[in-house]
């Protein structure tokens, strides 16, 4: 969800407070966040301090990402295993961080009030075709498709969720990016066809103007399966954080389907898409290349490329299908 710390993101200009935020936190016993999920609290190690401290002062980006610390869970860290959580600046990987998050917590609170009221240690939560017991929801960590990963009793991971904030079409910034899947032939063809318009248009074909956009619709089955589920998408069924099984819009909610000794329950939101399916109407997967200056991808600097919504692609007003 987040990225994970480094020295420059503490050295940079006009955020070197950032530094002093790392010995705060240790200071007061408060916990980090882990890139491979939870938390953990340092030991108040005073050498350790004044020679993270020392490194900051003189901007050794070096020691400060060799620096190790000790964790009160007797294991060590240095800053890579940290997330860049908001007390460092960070926004999250992709769109719509803070809405999983809420998204994350009520339905945790949920799944745990569902528990305790049918006094069971799992439910049955069925997704698509597939049914699993299912006893706890977590973030997934780093940047894979999935945003929440669901485990059984023994730990073991059951379900892959992609979350989406909002209600409608356009709530949300995007499905995916196209660099991931630059090889695809369709790929291939709009980034060709897109130089020759902004050739025709602007005088330049590898500079983007402000003002600019472009969109078509995403045809290949191909390019719109790894988008919604995943660079390792295969029919069939989900099978990990890149194969994911669904993608849920706004909360969360639990419905029970079946009574038993243990009760079977499906997830309702705001708009589902299962593994496999494709997007239609308002929801229709987009090429889409709006402008973003300190972007260069494809050749085009000024650019930045996605696969969105057919909502959020047409409502751009200086955008154009090509």
């Amino acid at each position: 969800m987040y990225k994970h710390l480094t020295a420059g993101e503490l050295l940079k200009p006009g955020r070197e407070g950032r530094g002093i935020t790392v010995v705060n936190k240790i200071n007061d016993g408060e916990e980090f966040l882990l890139q491979a999920g939870g938390t953990v609290r340092l030991k108040k190690d005073a050498e350790t301090i004044k020679k993270f401290k020392s490194a900051l002062d003189v901007r050794d980006a070096k020691t400060l990402n060799t620096i190790t610390f000790d964790g009160q869970d007797g294991k060590s860290y240095m800053l890579k295993h940290f997330s860049k959580s908001p007390e460092f600046g960070g926004k999250g990987a992709g769109s719509g961080t803070r809405a999983e998050d809420e998204a994350l917590t009520a339905f945790k609170k949920e799944l745990f009030n569902v528990l305790q009221d049918e006094n069971v240690p799992f439910i049955y939560l069925k997704i698509g075709k597939r049914t699993e017991k299912v006893s706890e929801i977590a973030s997934t960590p780093g940047t894979p498709k999935a945003d929440f990963h669901m485990m059984d009793p023994t730990g073991k991971e059951v379900f892959w969720i992609s979350h989406k904030k909002g209600r409608k079409a356009n709530d949300f910034q995007q499905y995916g990016g196209m660099v991931e899947i630059q090889s695809e032939p369709e790929v291939k063809e709009f980034v060709k066809d897109l130089k020759a318009a902004l050739q025709k248009d602007h005088g330049d074909a590898n500079r983007f103007p402000m003002k600019t956009g472009y969109y078509r619709p995403v045809k290949s089955r191909s390019v719109i399966n790894k988008t919604m589920y995943g660079k390792d998408y295969r029919g069939g069924k989900a099978t990990g954080r890149q194969n994911i099984d669904v993608l849920y819009q706004g909360p969360m909610l639990l419905k029970k389907i079946k009574d038993g000794a243990t009760p079977t329950y499906e997830i309702r939101s705001n708009h589902t898409v299962l593994h496999s399916e494709t997007p239609r109407g308002d929801y229709q997967a987009y090429y889409y290349v709006r402008p973003e200056q300190a972007k260069n991808q494809f050749g085009i600097r000024g650019g930045r490329f996605f696969i969105v919504s057919k909502m959020t692609a047409t409502k751009n007003r200086n955008a154009k299908q090509i």
